[in-house]
């Protein structure tokens, strides 16, 4: 064998590898978690002022509680940042916590947005994501009014709080 075609055979084979490796590593990274990651206890509350039970104490005082399941890595996430998150998000009755799946990003694509900017999603998805780094899970109720504001939507009615169970995916 030449070695001109040698060295491009192990060129080839180097770029294959590569090539393998980069994609085995990117699906990886994107896998989204299972719902067992985010069951059980919470490491830590984001806001501490906001509590399920306050979510809507008048119209000034409408938040969004944040349950920390799993620490991430990296910078945290800013308005006017472009973040990407795979998620499931359920209908809740009030005083319930758990209920219907209405969305999930599981079956597909990673939801791609600017943070606090983007009227792709939510109110209550930009103030969910605000400071998540990348691998951090996260469990955000969101009342109507950073919802759909009292709208109905299928499978669901004006009146549900929505539960988000989000992980940040590079």
């Amino acid at each position: 064998m030449r070695f001109s075609t040698l060295r491009w055979l192990t060129a080839c084979r180097a770029a294959v590898l590569a090539a393998l490796l980069g994609v085995g590593l990117s699906a990886c990274g994107a896998d989204p978690a299972p719902a067992s990651a985010y069951a059980g206890e919470a490491l830590r509350v984001v806001d501490e002022g906001c509590e399920p039970g306050n979510l809507r104490d008048g119209e000034d005082r409408a938040c969004v509680f944040v349950e920390v399941m799993a620490e991430g890595e990296g910078a945290e996430v800013a308005k006017g940042e472009w973040v990407r998150v795979h998620y499931v998000v359920e209908a809740v009755k009030p005083g319930k916590s758990s209920g219907k799946v209405l969305d999930s990003s599981h079956d597909g694509k990673a939801l791609y947005f600017k943070a606090g900017e983007s009227n792709d999603v939510i109110d209550g998805m930009h103030r969910g994501v605000m400071g998540m780094k990348v691998g951090e899970r996260r469990r955000f109720l969101v009342p109507p009014k950073l919802g759909y504001r009292g709208r109905k939507m299928p499978g669901m009615d004006g009146e549900d709080n929505l539960l988000f169970m989000v992980e940040r995916v590079p």
